[in-house]
């Protein structure tokens, strides 16, 4: 039967020429899942939406758009401007997520997931969810649901740049972070480099030794590569 529990990752993966880190940029959708860590069994959530649902047509021509300033200002443009409803632009519109406007996106987007059956949990780290399809629902439907609940609540746009910002303040590449997490940390040769960290499909590939504590650390590095999240627990 085709189901199980799922692995959604958002912060890992992305195209050439995506924002550093994985949301929707101007030239399209950044991959979220690069790395799957599942206990159980690794379906087909490891894949990226293509496009929102309804974005604006026409992205520029959304009337008193705000000037946006800092590492993100371009972030925040673009998803002012392709914002579903307007109060995902509310949230967008000082140019900075706060934790509650994070938490009733989040909200919203479990209790749309929750309603078709599907048991999801967050993650403890925020930024990735695993969730079990009930039986009788295939992997494809409970992964279009899961990317239709996504982006109806905001938790692909509002959700992916709360926790962006709260990883990589500076926004600065996420390729090159997440890499030198890799290296600093022993998992991966001393000449790994962002270039074949965006080459390989699954990092674990990589890794000198293949164990679940180096998945586990890689795991960690590609979910706070500058070690930000993890002091503030």
């Amino acid at each position: 039967m085709d189901t199980g529990s799922i692995q959604i990752r958002r912060g890992d993966r992305a195209g050439s020429s995506r924002p550093r880190y994985p949301v929707p940029s101007r030239s399209g959708w950044a991959a979220p899942l690069g790395l799957c860590l599942v206990a159980t069994l690794l379906l087909t959530g490891c894949g990226s939406p293509e496009k929102p649902l309804t974005a604006a047509s026409n992205p520029g021509s959304i009337a008193n758009l705000p000037v946006f300033e800092g590492h993100w200002a371009e972030d925040f443009s673009y998803q002012y401007r392709t914002a579903l409803s307007d109060d995902h632009r509310r949230a967008l519109a000082d140019g900075k997520i706060s934790e509650a406007e994070f938490a009733e996106v989040q909200d919203e987007y479990l209790e749309c997931v929750r309603a078709t059956g599907i048991r999801i949990t967050p993650d403890e780290y925020g930024g990735g969810a695993s969730y079990t399809a009930p039986a009788g629902m295939g992997t494809g439907t409970a992964n279009e649901i899961e990317t239709r609940c996504s982006h109806s609540s905001g938790e692909s746009t509002i959700g992916a740049l709360y926790q962006g910002t709260m990883r990589n303040p500076e926004n600065l590449d996420n390729s090159r972070i997440v890499a030198q997490c890799l290296v600093d940390r022993g998992l991966v040769e001393k000449g790994y480099n962002a270039s074949r960290y965006d080459a390989q499909p699954v990092v674990y590939d990589d890794l000198i030794d293949q164990n679940i504590d180096n998945f586990k650390r890689a795991d960690e590095c590609i979910r706070d590569p500058l070690g930000i999240l993890a002091a503030h627990e």
